[in-house]
């Protein structure tokens, strides 16, 4: 099985079990991808539907491809776990769970000519045949990851750790969702921190001049401070 089988077959049945309604844009993408129409596919592979009608089987042996991504994420903004609502694995743990799946698997290499590699594995088992393929894609230096765009649920593989989407297209949407809600961060104040009313604040004032009101009119009144200010600058 090559690695484009592999991948189409692995996403097929991924993105059976999940609900219909997590999975719209992923089935999309999937059929734009590898050009084929996803209900017809799923119709026309009896071992996936084979697969698929023993559901527990089915999240068992995927909970295996996504304890291997968790292994090589650097970050994921994706909690695993919820797909499926399963513990993952560790190293150990993926290795013991393979071999027992693992029926009969053919090894066929050419002892003529060992100046290439030729080693060939091969399965009657559907799975066995994708397990081999996972064995191959890690040992080729690949890495299974799993598309960072939040829509997205497509499985991948990339030679660069740092790879975090499955096609541009993705790439670009999550640019422009991190566009779009970049004002988001920007915090609103609470109530409790909502600037106080003009009305509410109190002002602090001076305190009203003291000055006596003359009993006759004086045109010079408010003027001078006092009445000695008033005759030392008048001079009289």
């Amino acid at each position: 099985m090559n690695y484009k089988n592999f991948l189409l077959n692995l996403n097929t049945i991924f993105l059976s079990i999940l609900n219909d309604e997590r999975n719209i844009y992923s089935k999309k993408q999937l059929e734009n991808i590898y050009n084929i129409g996803f209900d017809d596919y799923v119709k026309s592979n009896e071992e996936i539907k084979n697969i698929l009608n023993n559901e527990i089987k089915a999240k068992d042996f995927i909970n295996i491809f996504l304890s291997i991504i968790s292994l090589n994420k650097d970050s994921l903004n994706k909690d695993l776990t919820s797909f499926f609502n399963n513990n993952l694995m560790s190293s150990d743990q993926i290795s013991e769970r393979i071999n027992l799946i693992l029926k009969k698997v053919s090894l066929n290499f050419k002892i003529n000519d060992l100046s290439e590699p030729n080693l060939e594995k091969t399965s009657e088992s559907f799975i066995d045949s994708m397990l081999i393929s996972l064995s191959e894609i890690l040992s080729d230096k690949y890495y299974l990851k799993i598309c960072f765009y939040g829509k997205c649920e497509i499985i991948f593989i990339s030679r660069r750790k740092s790879s975090s989407y499955c096609c541009p297209k993705c790439q670009t949407r999550a640019k422009s969702y991190r566009a779009y809600h970049s004002n988001d961060a920007i915090k609103e104040p609470s109530n409790n921190e909502k600037v106080e009313s003009i009305e509410n604040i109190i002002v602090s004032k001076l305190e009203p001049e003291k000055y006596d009101i003359p009993t006759e009119y004086d045109v010079d009144f408010g003027f001078f401070d006092d009445a000695e200010t008033k005759n030392r600058l008048l001079g009289s």
